[in-house]
């Protein structure tokens, strides 16, 4: 672009043809042609051709002088083809998104994607893309003189996973952390204790009963007796045998229990019956 010189733009302003516009608006007239003529220069020169095809679009009117509108007319042009323009595109995966707020600079440019081109300045920009649910995309291009159509294709990213759980507190130093099913072991080995207690009180109680009656029978074999120590005996061999039974009823409803305890707890635990010659019981083994 060329600057006029002051004598060029003093007859510009003082020597509008009457034709063109009224004798009472013609230097307000003249001197805006001359003042966008100015800024577009300036304007050019910074890289700013948006703003400058502004000016240029006001300084090419018919209402300007002729020689100010001709040479607008054909910068006009020039800056036209200079200005680089970019169409913007947002994919999830292989579907089109469209609900996009677009901003460039920091100045929001759109807030709907609709395929169609934006004009921008060369240089380096900054793009932001917000899509609702999704982290917000950044990226810094450099844009050409020139450039048309320059194709700006960003992949959202999935939305963020939900917040996770808090951890559990650490146990304190020398505490074990306390492990997944412990509640039931520990309720397993309580039922399986007063289980095994059972049995044994039932065990006990059944050997007196069998040594009591023995006794009973020992001074009266036969079923009428009046002997004061035998009928003793029996009756102690009776309640023997009822505490036997009701003890090996709770041991054995216990032993089930903790066994079906141990059985569902996440911990590998194993029961097994065994037996010898003259002993026996429940074999665990596993891990807890």
């Amino acid at each position: 672009m060329k600057r006029w010189p002051c004598a060029l733009v003093a007859a510009l302003v003082l020597g509008l043809p009457p034709a063109r516009a009224r004798a009472d608006d013609a230097p307000s007239t003249a001197q805006a042609c001359v003042t966008a003529y100015e800024t577009a220069q300036v304007q050019q020169r910074r890289g700013e051709l948006t703003a400058a095809r502004e000016s240029l679009r006001f300084c090419a009117r018919s209402a300007c002088p002729a020689v100010a509108s001709n040479d607008c007319m054909q910068w006009l042009g020039d800056v036209e083809r200079a200005i680089p323009s970019v169409v913007i595109g947002a994919h999830a995966g292989a579907r089109d998104v469209a609900d996009v707020v677009v901003t460039i600079d920091g100045k929001e440019v759109a807030r709907r994607l609709d395929g169609r081109a934006l004009d921008l300045d060369p240089g380096s920009h900054t793009f932001v893309f917000t899509a609702a649910g999704r982290a917000p995309i950044e990226r810094m291009l450099v844009i050409k003189a020139g450039e048309k159509n320059r194709t700006i294709d960003v992949q959202l990213e999935p939305p963020p996973p939900p917040d996770a759980p808090p951890e559990r507190a650490a146990a304190p130093p020398g505490e074990p952390a306390q492990r997944d099913g412990e509640p039931r072991r520990i309720a397993a080995f309580v039922v399986g204790g007063v289980g095994l207690l059972g049995l044994a009180t039932g065990a006990v109680f059944g050997v007196r009963a069998v040594v009591r009656n023995r006794d009973a029978n020992r001074v009266c074999p036969g079923t009428d007796c009046a002997d004061p120590a035998a009928l003793d005996a029996n009756r102690d061999a009776r309640t023997s045998a009822s505490i036997a039974n009701v003890g090996i009823a709770v041991g054995l409803a216990g032993v089930g229990v903790a066994a079906y305890l141990f059985a569902t707890t996440p911990a590998r635990v194993h029961v097994a019956p065994y037996a010898g010659r003259d002993r026996g019981g429940l074999f665990l083994s596993g891990s807890w």
